[in-house]
């Protein structure tokens, strides 16, 4: 990957220490669910099973001194895509892994063990201040076999975004029609996700060019595709909170040529996506398709005047590795994703190589793991060792850095889990 962060992203991300959205909820203070009085950090959710103490393997943790600690088994009501957490890490939210044309989410309470279903089915994304959420409803693909979608926003895109206080009264279900939540119609696409400016009041969406990643249901032996070709765009969107709803601003959008998966920093100012590489010719139902392999991740700063229906990206560099869509940690200094084992991560994984006899449960059953990126200084880790058929995804940060992710088995089975890598990496000399 690139050697290191240049003076301007090394300035930037002086700042947000003390100004993103980590700093700012610990001012509040932010109370952080698993953290009993005095506990900070890596001491909370002490109280909750790590992977290696109980029957989930030999444990999933891989960076040296760190802890997995199991949230929730969360089998008995699977998700779909993308699962989120609240900045507190008190709530959940994902679609559900419902039969084919049926569509539904839920968000679970942590704390109370509560789950809250709601008509929603998709990209669970929660405000870094804590005050709300947005999800997608229904929303169909608008793009060909092997190839992503466009970036625009298909018919019958709506999105439903509630203040996070609905959440307290622990409702059997959302509608969408509460006094809390607001539908926002013809707006945003899939795979959209939430920031908050840090100097302002505005909220914005972001949504772009994607390729689907749902992993872990059965064998996966390669990366998400990344075939986004020269007309690519990123589309960002206000939200201003009108105290009784949101409503959405005039919307930028930027040309990004393969580039695609767009996901901004909490406060809005950074942008990463996936990067295309060589094209290949695959099968899909029995019909050769030309798709793309991803060559990396492209990080840009952005800016973007309140009211501006345009935006300029600068560019940050590039990190040379592959893998699901990347989030930000809220001091914005930290990046994570999931990456499917490969024949050339063997060596990685304490095996001779692809063709050791001791590999052969990955070729066969596949697997993923969590990679860690500091942005300060350019490094990268992998900060689990999942098991053939078992599946590190979607990871994401609360606001103190513990890092949230799902674990899905070829078995059926499926756990939130949360890791103290960042934090453990924060921490040493």
């Amino acid at each position: 990957m690139r050697a290191g962060p240049g003076p301007s992203l090394s300035s930037y991300l002086e700042q947000l220490a003390v100004t993103g959205w980590r700093a700012k909820n610990a001012q509040v203070p932010l109370l952080m669910y698993g953290c009993a009085d005095g506990q900070a950090g890596a001491a909370c959710l002490s109280t909750l099973p790590r992977a290696a103490d109980e029957d989930y393997g030999d444990g999933w943790e891989s960076a040296s001194g760190t802890k997995v600690r199991i949230l929730r088994d969360n089998t008995a009501t699977l998700s779909n895509y993308w699962s989120r957490t609240s900045a507190d890490g008190r709530y959940i939210g994902s679609g559900l892994n419902v039969p084919a044309g049926d569509y539904g989410g839920q968000i679970i309470d942590l704390q109370t063990g509560a789950v809250i279903t709601g008509d929603f089915a998709y990209d669970a994304t929660f405000f870094p201040d804590n005050s709300g959420f947005l999800m997608q409803q229904t929303v169909n693909d608008d793009g060909p076999p092997g190839a992503p979608t466009n970036g625009s926003v298909t018919p019958g895109a709506v999105a439903l975004i509630c203040s996070q206080s609905l959440l307290a009264s622990t409702p059997a279900h959302i509608t969408g029609e509460e006094a809390e939540c607001t539908l926002a119609d013809g707006k945003f696409g899939l795979y959209q996700q939430t920031a908050k400016s840090v100097d302002g009041n505005d909220y914005w969406v972001v949504h772009g060019s994607y390729e689907g990643d749902n992993g872990g249901f059965s064998d996966l032996h390669e990366e998400p595709w990344a075939a986004f070709d020269a007309n690519s765009t990123t589309t960002l969107t206000p939200l201003v909170n009108q105290g009784n709803g949101f409503e959405a601003g005039p919307a930028a959008q930027v040309l990004t040529p393969h580039m695609g998966d767009p996901m901004l920093s909490p406060s809005g100012g950074m942008l990463v996506l996936r990067v295309k590489g060589p094209e290949y010719t695959t099968d899909i139902e029995g019909s050769p398709v030309v798709t793309a392999a991803q060559s990396g991740y492209a990080l840009y700063s952005v800016d973007k005047a309140n009211g501006s229906t345009s935006a300029t990206l600068h560019d940050q560099g590039r990190i040379c590795l592959t893998g699901g869509k990347a989030t930000f940690s809220y001091d914005e200094r930290w990046l994570v994703f999931h990456h499917y084992v490969l024949p050339e991560d063997a060596s990685d994984l304490g095996f001779t190589g692809p063709n050791d006899p001791a590999f052969a449960a990955y070729a066969q059953q596949g697997a993923s793991n969590l990679m860690l990126v500091d942005l300060r200084t350019g490094s990268a880790q992998r900060i689990t060792t999942m098991h053939p058929g078992q599946y590190a995804l979607f990871p994401h940060f609360r606001s103190d850095g513990w890092i949230y992710f799902v674990v899905r088995t070829t078995d059926g089975d499926e756990y939130y889990a949360a890791s103290d890598a960042a934090l453990v990496a924060e921490a040493a000399p």
